[in-house]
């Protein structure tokens, strides 16, 4: 049992008058199976399951539509985020209630409907002249045909993917797909120049070509420089490690002439003896692998840095391959948001 005087005038408007009355003939099939889907989605509703609730009362209101339901229906497209569809709902619902002499229901729908407003977002669908005089021209947005008279004109449209696409006889089709967003409060598609149909081979095989060596570059000197590089490094790391290893040797061999009491210092009588050039050698030895080993491993190096230079840095694409959206920042005092056009 509701407490009246807790109800606030307008809940209790709301309440009186966009209750849903009980089915009068309580035999039928559709307003009873309506009635339990209403019931359902109202319950859903108060849990705050926007979402699944409004499919129910759109099937609830093709098996017995009402005017409560449908006002109900306005509402969960609102809580749901679907602006346009509850702001259009909203005002056929005003629309009917005046026509049904029913003033106290067209007012708060007018109210419901007039809070939205400035939450719209609006998608306008441009033709140019040229375009708009190809005969048997068809436009559609989301599948369903856009009157002539509407062309250019902004219409709301709920959050979400929105798809335009154009038909004529004799044409290719063009299909232009976006994604409205609160950011984007005004978004413009303009319908290009549509094709003739037997152009359709012709162009593709005459803009795929040229344009696909320009945007990819080939990876295989990139491979094969990295390869080079990869052996170049291997041959200088072991060419080091020799170096190392030759070293051990040469200063073993100089201990060894040390303990018997043999110089080979330069001037010395055993300079030139057999021994001491056999150490002078092995001293060559280390110094040409350790040589050896630090150029490759520059130029192995070097090799690597520029295969990576190569793969990494961006290829050029031509400007015209990307720029189809156009956006222009939108400001007002009352809205703001972005200027789109072009394909979206």
């Amino acid at each position: 049992m509701f407490d009246l005087k807790r109800i606030t005038p307008l809940a209790l408007t709301l309440l009186v008058a966009f209750s849903r009355p009980v089915a009068a003939q309580p035999g039928t099939v559709n307003a009873a199976a309506a009635q339990a889907l209403f019931d359902d989605a109202m319950a859903l509703m108060d849990h705050g399951k926007a979402a699944e609730a409004c499919p129910k009362l759109e099937k609830a209101q093709r098996f017995d539509p009402g005017m409560a339901t449908q006002f109900r229906l306005a509402e969960c497209y609102e809580k749901a985020g679907r602006s346009a569809s509850a702001w259009a709902l909203f005002g056929e619902v005003a629309d009917a209630a005046k026509a049904a002499h029913r003033p106290e229901r067209e007012v708060v729908a007018r109210q419901r409907a007039t809070a939205l407003e400035p939450l719209l977002l609006k998608l306008t669908v441009k033709v140019p002249g040229p375009v708009a005089a190809i005969a048997g021209l068809e436009i559609q947005r989301d599948g369903r045909e856009v009157d002539k008279a509407h062309w250019g004109e902004a219409v709301p449209v709920d959050p979400g993917e929105h798809t335009v696409v154009a038909t004529a006889p004799g044409k290719q089709r063009w299909e232009s797909k976006g994604s409205a967003r609160p950011s984007l409060l005004r978004v413009e598609v303009t319908v290009p120049m549509l094709l003739d149909a037997t152009e359709t081979s012709a162009n593709a095989a005459t803009s795929a070509s040229p344009e696909a060596p320009s945007t990819r570059r080939s990876l295989v000197p990139a491979f094969v420089v990295g390869g080079v590089s990869v052996v170049a490094l291997g041959v200088g790391v072991a060419l080091r490690a020799a170096s190392s290893g030759a070293l051990s040797n040469a200063e073993a061999s100089s201990a060894e002439l040390r303990a018997g009491g043999l110089s080979c210092v330069p001037g010395s009588t055993n300079y030139v003896s057999a021994p001491c050039a056999d150490l002078a050698a092995q001293t060559q030895k280390v110094d040409t692998l350790r040589n050896g080993g630090l150029v490759s491993i520059l130029v192995g190096s070097a090799a690597l840095g520029g295969a990576l230079v190569y793969a990494l840095w961006p290829s050029k694409t031509p400007a015209s391959a990307t720029s189809r959206v156009h956006a222009v920042p939108l400001l007002s005092r009352s809205e703001g948001g972005l200027l789109v056009s072009g394909s979206f």
